[in-house]
């Protein structure tokens, strides 16, 4: 239900974003206005046709109806992608004795052998193992999960990140430059 939603918003964002063709700067007298034409079929597909504007959208399933998630989104024949589940980017290195993350959206797990580790980057989900002795983030909405860690420094917006074990009895030592940034211990697999 929710994709038929997208649909149908997304078909209405188009129309919308059309000129008014019957204002009086757009009126031409031998020109023949055709009304929009939006069908919809059992299986929820949308099709949505205005002058040289054609958007086509149906919900991916398979032969059974079961409903994967997916939408394809075609505006005049082109694809165009609207998933929300689609993978993000990063890249990992370990250089000059720090271990280093740094993508949009993009989950990893990872080993860590009692280093330092800088994550960079916007909506990653980074989930790490080990001993981390430093751990800076640098970005907006990222959700870290470690095992151990000492110290902790964020800089950005919005990072959450989840400690699970102390280290050497005690609470990591948390330093927070950015706004919206959380720091809590909690259990997680």
């Amino acid at each position: 239900m929710k994709n038929i939603f997208i649909l149908c918003s997304f078909t209405l964002f188009i129309f919308s974003c059309k000129s008014d063709a019957t204002s009086d700067q757009n009126l031409d007298t031998k020109t023949t206005i055709e009304e929009p034409k939006t069908t919809v079929d059992d299986k929820g597909n949308v099709s949505y046709q205005d002058g040289s504007v054609s958007v086509k959208a149906k919900v991916k399933g398979d032969a059974t109806g079961n409903n994967s998630g997916r939408v394809d989104l075609r505006v005049n024949d082109k694809q165009v992608d609207v998933n929300s589940k689609t993978p993000g980017a990063g890249t990992v290195e370990r250089k000059d004795g720090v271990f280093k993350i740094e993508g949009t959206n993009y989950q990893k797990a990872a080993s860590v052998r009692n280093e330092p580790v800088e994550i960079s980057g916007m909506g990653n989900s980074i989930t790490l193992v080990g001993k981390i002795t430093n751990l800076k983030v640098t970005g907006n909405q990222n959700v870290i999960f470690v095992d151990y860690v000492q110290n902790i420094e964020l800089n950005g917006l919005n990072n959450d990140v989840y400690w699970k074990f102390q280290t050497d009895g005690a609470d990591p030592v948390v330093v927070k430059k950015g706004l919206g940034n959380l720091v809590e211990k909690r259990d997680f697999q």
